[in-house]
């Protein structure tokens, strides 16, 4: 089956599901961050534009939090931002929401614990280990704790009670390091990978990632990108 062709080319575009359908959220055109956004409807198989954003932005994290879509930070082209704004299907519009506390580009971004988490990201000169939490209900942003490693363009997701943290750029390598924010301990943690273990469980079965050969330490291993 081919799907669809999106309405445009362009990069670095955010990405996330809401209702059954995907979302794409502005991008990079070559030379400015864009406020185009467009769905795609599996049923149809069709793609169709939907209300611009109000400033066009790339590497922006999106996810989609209650019956909205939410568009974080990102870059104009020149700055990196602060901004967030949300979509509403049912209005075709987008609105701002509180700003975040730093600016960031390349963030990861996941709902986690009720909340909306930022993860990582880039100031435009340093990728960040920092992270922040926006609480729908006090509609207020906050500092969340530190990860161990800077992480920009960094993998977010959550598997049960945990925020995994996956790879990204670190300033000076490319990471295959992962770390998790426990929802008990509010603490990250980080795996390095081990090349040479085989594939067990060890008997773990609660733990979704222990099908994998890592091996808790508190040292991430970094893989510096080819030239």
């Amino acid at each position: 089956m081919k799907v669809g062709s999106s309405v445009d080319v362009w990069v670095v575009t955010g990405v996330c599901e809401m209702g059954g359908k995907l979302y794409c959220i502005g991008g990079w055109n070559g030379q400015v961050g864009i406020k185009q956004c467009d769905v795609f409807d599996p049923e149809t198989q069709q793609w169709t534009p939907i209300a611009p954003l109000q400033t066009g932005r790339y590497q922006a994290g999106v996810c989609s939090l209650g019956d909205r879509v939410w568009a974080v930070g990102g870059c104009d082209g020149w700055n990196c931002l602060t901004s967030v704004e949300t979509y509403d299907a049912q209005t075709d519009s987008w609105t701002f929401a509180a700003p975040m506390i730093t600016a960031r580009r390349g963030c990861g971004v996941a709902v986690f614990k009720g909340k909306l988490y930022a993860v990582g990201g880039s100031d435009g000169t340093h990728s960040l280990s920092s992270t922040e939490m926006f609480d729908p209900e006090t509609q207020t942003w906050s500092p969340g704790p530190n990860m161990s490693t800077p992480r920009s363009n960094v993998g977010v997701t959550v598997i049960n009670d945990r925020l995994y943290a996956v790879g990204g750029f670190s300033g000076k390598a490319f990471l295959n390091s992962i770390e998790f924010l426990d929802e008990k301990t509010d603490e990250w943690t980080t795996f390095s990978p081990s090349t040479s273990a085989p594939i067990q469980t060890n008997g773990h079965e609660d733990d979704p990632l222990s099908r994998f050969p890592f091996s808790n330490s508190t040292h991430s291993l970094e893989v510096a990108s080819s030239s």
